[in-house]
């Protein structure tokens, strides 16, 4: 058996096996707003600073 073909079907099959192993772990990650209401609640309380001056 050729060897170039034996590398190219081996790469493929990972190339496959990749991507589907990719969808599955993607598909139960969320997408959205990455900051939440508490966030921005800490984010406003903090003081201000000379550097936040125009």
């Amino acid at each position: 058996m050729n060897t170039w073909l034996v590398l190219g079907l081996l790469l493929a099959l990972g190339i496959i096996v990749g991507n589907i192993m990719l969808l599955k772990y993607s598909a139960n990650m969320k997408f959205g707003k990455s900051s939440t209401k508490k966030d921005d609640a800490l984010k406003s309380d903090s003081p201000k600073t000379d550097h936040d001056k125009p």
